[in-house]
């Protein structure tokens, strides 16, 4: 039900917050939604998009709250984990907490078996992104032993790290390896 208002509410707070950038808190209205719902799932979505909209509108401040507001609300998801992996990586600029943040979403989708490939890319990407092509390898290499379970809620194998100006520095081998492994797996889904 929340996945067919989510859209609705984004058209709805853009026209807001555009009409008057100065005067309206972009998050109020989620707010006041995700007060009032009773479902857990629902809240969680909602605060996914709260995240999102807080993100686009470039308010950084009420992110790294929000971010930690999901996690305690659900913080043996790795899927709320990859949020403070992406506000440490791209909103902070923080190497170490990132990983920190992957290395802890990978042990909670490897006790839950869903999202491994998405956390272990998420690490990839992090470490491409600080320059750590030692570590950019080793999860390569994790991502490549990694075999998918048949009803795994696992996003298919990612290659857009792979377009990032420093993927250049990982040995020609390991993304050759990748690529074709990817390409071997994707008919698989």
């Amino acid at each position: 039900m929340i996945e067919n208002l989510i859209p609705k509410m984004y058209r709805h707070i853009r026209r807001k917050v555009f009409r008057n950038p100065n005067g309206y808190e972009s998050s109020r209205i989620i707010n006041r939604i995700i007060s009032r719902s009773h479902d857990k799932n629902d809240r969680i979505a909602l605060m996914d998009f709260k995240i999102s909209v807080l993100r686009e509108f470039g308010e950084l401040c009420d992110i790294k709250e929000s971010v930690y507001e999901i996690i305690s609300e659900s913080p043996f998801s790795p899927e709320t984990w990859i949020h403070l992996i992406i506000f440490f990586r791209d909103d902070v600029g923080d190497g170490n907490n990132a990983i920190n943040a992957c290395d802890i979403s990978i042990a909670i989708s490897l006790m839950d078996g869903n999202f491994i490939i998405q956390c272990l890319t998420e690490k990839v990407r992090t470490a491409i992104h600080f320059g750590d092509v030692r570590l950019a390898v080793e999860t390569i290499e994790r991502l490549i032993i990694h075999r998918r379970k048949p009803n795994s809620l696992d996003e298919i194998y990612q290659l857009d790290f792979l377009n990032h100006p420093n993927a250049s520095l990982i040995p020609a081998d390991v993304s050759n390896r990748y690529i074709a492994h990817v390409k071997a797996h994707r008919n698989s889904y």
